[in-house]
């Protein structure tokens, strides 16, 4: 599969390429400040955590047959939390040019951070058009410093404050730069500013987590696989409605895993998108995604699967 991962440009924060690709794109950002879990450690409480790292592989459909390559990049999935509250989910994936078909470099980042009544969302991702495999592979074949799309919302009460932009670097950055990315400072930006309605998450990781525990607490309660479980959330200048729609038993690698299928709506716009997530109902580990695959194409089928456990 020497086209597999070429287009990994949509797995970039693959649960979020969605959502992302629905803001509008202003000509700079200040990402000088960075998130509120990087400005101080979860509003100066003590801090438990935990750190989850993915192998991601893709796969491509050439007409009627599918053929991918295995580890082709990384991915990590933070989450920590305080005594007082505070918390804060982050998630980062990208591919490695050392690795990737053609060098590939695809990337994003994502951190939601609550503390008090405020929450932060920041994000990052490379920007990626192509809508088929030829246009894939000749993104691939043409050598450039692939401009980044960046977003930083603040979400306080019922108002979600929102500046999204595109950055075009100096240099190649991988999903390894992201802290040198954080620091940079284009100029302006522009900002939208939305309602939010009652009730409802504060960023896409928060409502992924929220929906995976209480799967996990029904199915403790019922010994089999729930369905129908919902959330709304904000992200950016968008309101978002996510379900669970079904589950499943499925066979993991570590025993037996529930499978769930999730969809995501725009309601400003109706666009909606669909991923699954494998994970475990018991343990330690319950609720922690063990493997995660988003199709953001009809030709193409990218996977996250849990490399190891929690640190």
């Amino acid at each position: 599969m020497t086209l597999a991962m070429r287009r990994s440009g949509c797995l970039i924060l693959v649960l979020l390429a969605a959502a992302v690709a629905d803001h509008a794109t202003a000509k700079s950002l200040s990402l000088s400040r960075r998130s509120a879990a990087s400005e101080q450690t979860l509003c100066n409480a003590t801090v438990s955590g935990s750190e989850h790292h993915y192998v991601v592989s893709g796969r491509i459909r050439l007409l009627v047959f599918w053929t991918g390559r295995h580890d082709v990049g990384q991915a990590r999935f933070d989450r920590a939390e305080s005594p007082n509250g505070a918390r804060r989910l982050a998630l980062r994936v990208g591919t490695d040019p050392e690795r990737a078909p053609r060098r590939i470099n695809r990337w994003g980042y994502l951190d939601e951070t609550t503390c008090a009544a405020e929450t932060v969302v920041t994000g990052v991702m490379t920007e990626s058009k192509e809508q088929s495999v030829e246009q894939a592979r000749g993104a691939a074949e043409r050598p450039k410093h692939t401009p980044l799309r960046a977003i930083r919302s603040r979400i306080v009460g019922t108002e979600s404050i929102t500046e999204t932009t595109t950055i075009a670097p100096a240099r190649a950055l991988t999903y390894r730069d992201v802290d040198e990315v954080l620091l940079m400072k284009p100029s302006a930006a522009t900002m939208v500013r939305l309602a939010v309605p009652a009730d409802v998450e504060s960023g896409f990781l928060h409502a992924v987590t929220s929906l995976l525990k209480e799967s996990v607490a029904a199915y403790r309660d019922v010994q089999k696989p729930t369905a129908g479980l919902r959330r709304v959330y904000v992200y950016g200048g968008n309101v978002y409605d996510m379900a669970l729609r079904r589950s499943r038993h499925v066979r993991g690698a570590d025993g037996e895993e529930v499978e769930s299928d999730f969809a995501v709506r725009n309601r400003a716009t109706g666009t909606t998108t669909e991923f699954r997530i494998s994970y475990t109902a018991s343990g330690h580990n319950a609720d922690i995604p063990r493997r995660i695959v988003f199709s953001p194409r009809s030709w193409l089928e990218l996977e996250l699967r849990l490399e190891e456990p929690v640190r």
